[in-house]
């Protein structure tokens, strides 16, 4: 299967993505690769839906993929950039929150 030939496939994933149909789109993602389609759009999606479904863990590894695949893919570069700020800032807050439980109890 060539990259023309996943074209269809691919804006049809992203149509579902925007439809927020995750499930049907990332069964389709999975169908597709079980079958040998090797593609960095599939695996972007894939880390796309997972982003948004606050998995950033499956999210940085299909984002790598699609990396692995296509190394300058900027969506991809994208992604990972922003779920690592996101993980910052969840840390930072995490750390440096003020409130103690000490605190509470005063």
């Amino acid at each position: 299967m060539t990259p023309q030939d996943l074209a269809p496939d691919i804006d049809l994933i992203a149509l579902w993505v925007k439809q927020y149909k995750t499930e049907q789109a990332l069964d389709y993602i999975q169908k597709l690769v079980d079958t040998g389609a090797l593609h960095p759009d599939l695996y972007y999606w894939q880390g796309k839906i997972y982003q948004q479904r606050q998995d950033y863990g499956l999210a940085l590894n299909a984002y790598q993929k699609a990396l692995d695949l296509y190394p300058h893919h900027k969506g991809a570069e994208t992604g990972i950039t922003m779920v690592q700020a996101i993980l910052q800032i969840a840390n930072s807050y995490y750390y440096e929150n003020p409130y103690t439980d000490e605190e509470l109890y005063e």
